[in-house]
């Protein structure tokens, strides 16, 4: 289903091509290194059968990259359009496209260069979501709010001929928020895996009421695998450096660096979530 969503081509397209390049190429190789006699026809057959698959899947990356781009083109053209700017709408298509790609590699830069706040929020369905969020409701309260280390640098008064400070702050949305699916995790589809392996920063709905709402059991398991899988992190940091022998001093460094940075602030929101 992802390469179709990818090509673009219908289903019994994608289905024949598939099949051409799986199934067909290789047994006419095959057929080919039999009727001419080769003493290897086995080891043509899988090169041509891995050569096949490579270009499959070439072709893939290359379709996901184009989509990608596409679509970041796309939001540009929402978030900057042409009555930002009156000079573009009698520009030629090249520089339409260049100017695109400025913009682009802009916003990137600013989005990865400027300080975050994450903030959590426990709402119920039925609450209305305001313009921007619900970090700029008076009604909502953030359950949990952080900032980073290089946060708190850019926000120092003493950086402010290199840093500018957006009063009020704009919101960041993720590429889930912007194509309006976000995630649900729900009794029946809850794993340890998925909710480990989920980026910190990464949005999702808990179902926290209802026929679908999570068991306290799986709540409790979710805490202790992330409290304990990050603990296996930061012995498996503290191991190397005793492998490269790096001496006492490191290894304490090391661990109190591991348990401030990483495990105490699980420990924390995890207690908040439970």
């Amino acid at each position: 289903p992802l390469i179709r969503a990818v090509s673009g081509l219908p289903s019994i397209v994608t289905e024949v091509l598939f099949f051409v390049f799986f199934i067909f190429v290789p047994v006419i190789t095959f057929i080919s290194t039999l009727m001419s006699q080769y003493e290897n026809p086995w080891e043509i057959t899988c090169r041509a059968w891995c050569c096949s698959v490579a270009f499959v899947f070439f072709t893939f990356g290359l379709g996901v990259v184009y989509r990608e781009v596409q679509a970041c083109f796309q939001l540009i053209s929402i978030y900057w359009g042409e009555d930002h700017d009156a000079t573009s709408s009698t520009m030629p298509t090249w520089k339409k496209l260049w100017l695109k790609i400025r913009r682009a590699i802009l916003l990137t830069t600013m989005q990865r260069y400027s300080g975050h706040k994450y903030e959590q929020y426990l709402v119920t369905g039925e609450d209305v979501a305001p313009e921007g969020g619900f970090a700029f409701s008076d009604k909502h309260q953030p359950k949990q709010s952080k900032r980073g280390l290089y946060t708190r640098f850019t926000q120092m008064k003493c950086l402010g001929c290199m840093v500018d400070n957006i009063d009020p702050p704009k919101r960041l949305y993720t590429i889930e928020e912007v194509r309006d699916v976000l995630p649900f995790v729900t009794r029946h589809n809850w794993s340890l895996e998925s909710m480990f392996c989920r980026k910190e920063r990464e949005p999702a709905i808990m179902s926290a009421k209802g026929p679908s709402a999570l068991t306290p059991d799986q709540v409790t398991a979710s805490v202790i695998c992330n409290v304990g899988a990050t603990t296996l992190v930061s012995l498996l940091v503290i191991a190397f450096l005793v492998w490269f022998n790096a001496g006492t001093l490191f290894y304490v460094i090391g661990a109190i660096i591991c348990f401030l940075c990483c495990v105490w602030p699980l420990v924390r929101s995890s207690a908040a979530t439970v």
